[in-house]
């Protein structure tokens, strides 16, 4: 497991020190199974990683969303979630204080819906002005903003809510 990528500009007649491993190294974490769960790149700082049982990414924090000063105006992290073919069905941002390891354990403890996936349903819940035809079953499923969603096979009926543009740059949209 690679733990440390040191470019030359970091290595001189001694060993590097904390401000040069942080700002000129790449460095990666791995959890007891061999996952990568923390890594650094130079110019950025630490970037976490959530997976479930899986072994699929289901969630990622970068050190802007650690901060309240985001375009989400909360901490938080990025999540994604998948059906039960592994395909992404809707992703989005969850606001949440707690650390890696604590959402980690979270997800690692789930005792309903196992699988962490999601399921097309007929029905749907609104998030961000998005109407969402998916089951809000996998975690993390509360206070999420959803912002983008992706369907398979067929497509939920849309009301164009907010309304279908008529143009676009001055085009005439197709309908």
């Amino acid at each position: 497991q690679l733990a440390y990528v040191i470019p030359r500009l970091a290595v001189g007649n001694s060993a590097p020190d904390q401000t040069t491993l942080y700002n000129l190294t790449y460095q990666y974490r791995y959890d007891g199974m061999g996952k990568l769960v923390e890594k650094k790149i130079p110019g950025k700082g630490w970037e976490y990683i959530i997976y479930d049982k899986q072994d699929r990414v289901i969630m990622t924090q970068d050190a802007n969303l650690r901060r309240t000063d985001n375009t989400f105006l909360a901490k938080g992290w990025m999540f994604t979630k998948y059906d039960a073919f592994g395909r992404v069905v809707y992703t989005g941002f969850f606001p949440s204080t707690d650390s890696r390891t604590t959402l980690q354990d979270q997800v690692n403890n789930i005792t309903v819906n196992q699988g962490n996936n999601e399921t097309r349903t007929s029905g749907s819940f609104t998030s961000n002005g998005m109407e969402v035809y998916y089951s809000q079953n996998a975690f993390p499923s509360v206070g999420i903003k959803v912002l983008g969603i992706n369907y398979y096979d067929s497509y939920p009926a849309y009301s164009f809510n907010p309304l279908f543009p008529s143009t676009v740059l001055g085009q005439t949209v197709i309908t």
